[in-house]
């Protein structure tokens, strides 16, 4: 079975408030700062925000890319994203650094969310939301509404 490691990779202040954010999240659950990371990057694609790293880049953590199932959708992700902007893109960049550009502004507008939170809890509820906002403008049908639609037949 073929397999790569991944360096995600952020900029020195974004790792920082990366991890302040890791660190409250930890109390309360197992989440990985690569699932976060992947979020941010995820996030930063939405808003259309990049940044590039200017200092020398930290790696946040390493991922093993397996062949398997339970990285599809960080995989999906990944070439969404390079498939959506590289006719866009005037610089030799590959999918890597394009998400790491996207994850980079991505830590900025979730650490935003969080130091506008009262606690962690409100952080989640907080992000949980702007998910479901963001799930609604892209028109992509929940679980529950297809569910809906499906008794309706």
């Amino acid at each position: 079975m073929e397999s790569s490691v991944l360096l995600l990779r952020l900029n020195e202040e974004n790792n920082n408030k990366l991890n302040e954010i890791m660190n409250k999240l930890k109390e309360i659950t197992n989440i990985t700062k690569a699932k976060m990371y992947f979020l941010a990057g995820a996030y930063g694609y939405f808003y259309d925000k990049r940044e590039k790293i200017q200092d020398s880049p930290i790696d946040v953590t390493r991922v093993e890319f397996l062949e398997r199932s339970e990285y599809k959708v960080q995989k999906i992700l990944l070439n969404s994203i390079y498939h959506s902007q590289k006719e866009n893109l005037d610089e030799n960049i590959n999918k890597y650094k394009l998400f790491e550009e996207y994850a980079n502004a991505g830590v900025r507008k979730l650490y935003d969310i969080f130091t506008e939170s009262s606690d962690i809890e409100e952080f989640i509820e907080s992000l949980e939301l702007e998910v479901i906002r963001i799930i609604e403008a892209l028109g992509i049908s929940t679980e529950k509404e297809e569910e809906e639609k499906n008794e309706q037949i």
